[in-house]
């Protein structure tokens, strides 16, 4: 009779191991292509056998899970290596996302590629435009996506406009919102826009391509609560949603030698990708120590390059040294609790001793706040602080602990993409020797944003030796490097001084045709040894502004105080600048007649 193998199996167990034959594990681990369909396991198999490094032979891994599965999720991995380098992880399905590292510490990832197919966008030719702008007919490129397939895009889909000189977003025309899509033929589409074009909405041309976002998805890599994490030499060529988002936990991470680039061309395309990423190029959340990030490139993002913030608390009730709020911000016990009134200014701070969850808890009043993705509908926590604070309903409460402090952004090149370079929310940070180039926004922006409810003004902020060109080309929200607070509800600067002890130094900043320095809500700020080149050599009043400030000034200030200007220079002005400097009877500054020194009017 055969031996039942369960049985065999149980037998061979129970003979002892002889003394002398001592149990080995791996310290690198070799997986190849053909292990792709289980490259999780396969990588977490290795970790549970104490390895300490698995390697990615080079080649092309096609990443497919099962419908209910994750893609390559990773949970508490710690001092351990995964060396991608000449490996190419192509992912299917947006929706699972790419890469996710969660609760893990001192885990490195280098050299891998990361790209999706198919793509999370399609593009395709302007080939007429409607007498009014009401619609474009477009023939899209051959190897993108179906537009009209309701699994990959909204049946109102959104777009950006595509210069067909220079391949990058073009200058003035702020995303474009279609009502409906109709096919028109093979490849062909009429789409219908929200509101007729005009100079100050798209200023679209035929000949120009259309980009159109489809349906959202997960990051290609994720890093959440996570501790001194190492990403290097990674190359992202498409991603359904921020390209790589941190979010909560001790932080610390490092990233270094990060490309984000336009990928190569589909299968069966001519025409190349105008885009990376739908979203944020690196975007941190939350978390308690910020980013290092040095010597990385990113390109094409239809969001910003990067951002770090915490998140806002609203107050529903106040109790003396009581509050119950909505949306926790990760408060814990011991961390600092900063107070905002309603107008977003400072009012207090205070010690945060206990959060409990309110089960069931029904606010008394409804918010006359306006959150994108409404924060105040819970869930719902009580925190205890140290002492009594004047708040009220409707404040805003923000964790100093969680806000990401502490960054490092140095050396990287940003260009051609939408919003701003740097989206910056947190203390202690450090921006140096960055490159900025075709933002279409700001290239360097300092602000909370309150009705994204993301957190905070800054303090003890280095900005120095960083080179911001040609941003601001969508229109004028903000200065090319801007230090500010807006209350977007009245259209006005924050009458606050909640960014305190910034240096502006030795930046330039040259070929942006709006504001070039924007200065609000602040106190004890150097702006030393700027450069200030070829300022409005356009008018930019020919684009949208958002802001309430005049786009034909070159520094800009309002609600401010202690602003020292020291051995600034503006050279070869253009003749679409007004004035140089233009502050309110609220900026209180110090050596601006000395301090910016023109060297050359070109009108």
């Amino acid at each position: 009779m055969p031996v039942k193998p369960f049985l065999l199996a149980a037998a061979l167990a129970a003979i002892p191991l002889a003394a002398s034959t001592p149990v080995t594990r791996p310290r690198t681990v070799l997986i190849r292509p053909s292990d792709a369909g289980a490259l999780a396991d396969r990588i977490i198999g290795a970790y549970n056998a104490t390895a300490k490094k698995v390697i990615l032979e080079p080649g092309v891994y096609h990443i497919k899970t099962a419908a209910d599965e994750k893609t390559l999720v990773f949970r508490g991995m710690s001092d351990f290596e995964i060396d991608g380098s000449g490996a190419i992880l192509i992912f299917a399905d947006r929706q699972k996302g790419g890469v996710w590292f969660d609760n893990c510490k001192h885990v490195t990832v280098r050299g891998v590629t990361i790209r999706y197919e198919p793509l999370p966008f399609t593009q395709g030719l302007i080939e007429t435009i409607a007498p009014d702008g009401s619609w474009y007919d477009l023939q899209m490129d051959e190897g993108y996506p179906d537009l009209g397939d309701p699994a990959e895009f909204a049946p109102s889909p959104s777009a950006e406009v595509v210069d067909r000189k220079t391949s990058w977003l073009k200058a003035g025309a702020v995303g474009v919102a279609f009502t409906r899509v109709e096919r028109a033929g093979l490849g062909k589409y009429r789409v219908y826009r929200r509101q007729s074009s005009g100079p100050h909405t798209s200023p679209a041309e035929i000949g120009d391509k259309m980009v159109f976002r489809g349906l959202s998805g997960r990051p290609a890599i994720t890093v959440s609560d996570c501790d001194q994490m190492f990403l290097d030499g990674i190359t992202i060529n498409s991603s359904p949603s921020a390209t790589i988002v941190e979010t909560g936990g001790p932080g610390g991470n490092h990233y270094s030698h990060i490309t984000i680039r336009r990928g190569p061309k589909p299968e069966g395309a001519t025409a190349a990708p105008l885009i990376s990423s739908l979203a944020d190029g690196l975007h941190s959340s939350a978390v308690r120590r910020g980013p290092t990030v040095e010597n990385c490139y990113f390109e094409g993002m239809l969001d910003d390059g990067i951002a770090v913030h915490g998140t806002y608390s609203v107050v529903l009730e106040a109790h003396g040294a009581e509050l119950i709020v909505a949306n926790n911000s990760h408060f814990e016990p011991g961390d600092s609790l900063r107070l905002y009134d309603a107008h977003d200014g400072p009012v207090a701070e205070a010690k945060v001793l206990s959060v409990t969850p309110v089960e069931g808890y029904k606010p008394q009043q409804k918010t006359s706040r306006k959150f994108t993705g409404d924060i105040a509908l819970g869930p719902y926590f009580r925190l205890r602080l140290d002492h009594a604070i004047p708040a009220g309903f409707d404040f805003l409460a923000a964790n100093g602990n969680a806000l990401g402090s502490g960054y490092r952004l140095r050396d990287n090149t940003i260009r051609y993409h939408r919003a701003r370079g740097m989206l910056l929310k947190a203390d202690d940070g450090l921006v140096e020797n960055n490159r900025i180039e075709g933002s279409t926004i700001g290239g360097i922006v300092i602000t909370p944003e309150f009705e994204w409810a993301e957190a905070d003004y800054s303090r003890n902020i280095v900005i120095r030796n960083n080179t911001v060109k040609n941003v601001g080309y969508y229109g004028s929200q903000v200065g090319a490097i801007s230090l500010a607070a807006w209350d977007t509800d009245d259209n006005q600067a924050v009458p606050s001084a909640g960014h305190q002890n910034i240096i502006i130094e030795g930046n330039t900043v040259s070929d942006v045709n709006g504001v070039n320095l924007a200065i609000t809500s602040a106190k004890d700020v150097v702006v030393k040894g700027n450069r200030f080149i070829r300022p409005h050599l356009k008018d930019p009043r020919k684009l949208p502004i958002a802001w309430n400030m005049d786009p034909s000034v070159v520094i800009w200030l309002t609600q401010c105080s202690g602003i020292h200007f020291e051995g600034n220079t503006v050279s070869d002005v253009g003749p679409f600048a007004e004035t140089i400097i233009d502050k309110t009877a609220t900026a209180q500054t110090l050596g601006e007649e000395d301090g910016v020194k023109v060297t050359r009017w070109l009108k």
